[in-house]
Parts: structure tokens; sequence; C-alpha cells
């Protein structure tokens, strides 16, 4: 997912929860969507959108960035897929996330590429 798609979830949700956001500013706004993508960032914009589309239907208050993971995360049924994903890509995203962690070690451990000298 990208910003500006980060922006279109942020519009809809305060579309659907049009009580629960006073007026901001452009600051506080853009700030938001940056905290949003932090942690959203990662995941396909299909995958949080339909994580929003389930959330709207059973919630009356506006989502937390947690509430977003654990819809995401957390298995459904018996078989830990949701019924939207298909499981090639549920393997792929599982294996994505253990390479990203993977590397934020590695990079906790040495130092950025880029930060390395040539030898």
């Amino acid at each position: 997912m990208d910003k500006k798609e980060m922006k279109q979830t942020m519009d809809t949700l305060m579309g659907a929860y049009p009580f629960s956001v006073t007026k901001i500013s452009d600051d506080v706004a853009m700030s938001m969507i940056e905290v949003w993508f932090k942690y959203l960032g990662q995941y396909e914009y299909d995958v949080v959108e339909k994580a929003m589309d389930n959330i709207i239907k059973k919630s009356n208050w506006f989502p937390s960035i947690s509430d977003f993971i654990k819809e995401i995360e957390e298995p459904k049924g018996r078989t830990g897929i949701r019924d939207y994903d298909d499981p090639i890509e549920v393997l792929e995203r599982e294996e994505m996330t253990k390479a990203v962690k993977r590397k934020q070690e590695w990079e906790k451990r040495n130092g950025k590429p880029e930060q390395l000298q040539e030898w």
C-alpha cells in the first residue's frame, strides 16, 4: 500500500464515522496518515480495504491501528485463512513479513547497507 491509498483509507473511515472525527488541521491529518502508514503500509491495499469493510460493518466506533492489524492477521475459522485470501498470497505475505523482519534485525546489528563502507 502506498501513502495515497492510505489517505483514501482514512477518508473512507472519516466518512464512515463522521461524528468520531473533529475538524483537524492539514498538519495533523498528514501526521495521522504517516503513523497509520507506518503500521499498515506493509500490507497490500486490497487486504487493508477488506479489513476496513469488515470493521465498518461490525464496529460502531472509529477503529484503531491495532483493530486493523487484528482484523488482518488473526485467523478466522478453522483454516486460519480468510475467505477472501488466496492461499498462495497468504504464504507469500508470511514469507515477505519474515524477510522484512530478518532484514530489519540485520540492519539493527550491522547498519543499513548505504551506511556500510565499500571494501
